[in-house]
């Protein structure tokens, strides 16, 4: 089985789970643009744990260290949509739908379990200054 990288949004992010991985989408509270990428890296570890455990044992040495190094590499992301727009609804949906996830999905790189994904940030080339 191999392991991959997904770009969703522009967002690149190590995934690999999930099942019953947070209790729902209402278990995510709060969820804005300076939670979004630690919970979204707490779901992608707990996702690389769960489902590709001797990709996660051979990159990390517990959930901690995982967090950290995933939330550390999105500061770029941050970064980049500081200008944009945040849609609170998109980002609980996109956390669900990767929460909520059987393993099987992810083995099948089905993609659709991104698409919520897809609409957490809205940039238009002006605000971002990205071309």
């Amino acid at each position: 089985m191999r392991h991959r990288s997904i770009i969703v949004g522009a967002v690149l992010l190590s995934l690999g789970s999930a099942a019953a991985l947070l209790p729902s989408c209402a278990g995510f509270g709060s969820v804005d643009r300076d939670s979004f990428y630690g919970q979204y890296a707490e779901l992608s570890c707990k996702v690389n744990k769960d489902c590709f455990k001797g990709f996660f044992e051979s990159q990390w040495t517990n959930q901690s260290d995982c967090v950290d190094e995933l939330t550390a590499g999105f500061q770029d992301y941050v970064d980049y949509y500081a200008d944009c727009s945040f849609d609170e609804d998109a980002a609980k949906a996109c956390l669900k739908s990767i929460n909520t996830a059987q393993c099987a999905a992810f083995y099948d790189e089905d993609d659709t379990i991104y698409a919520d994904c897809l609409s957490v940030w809205s940039c238009d080339q002006e605000s971002s200054g990205k071309p």
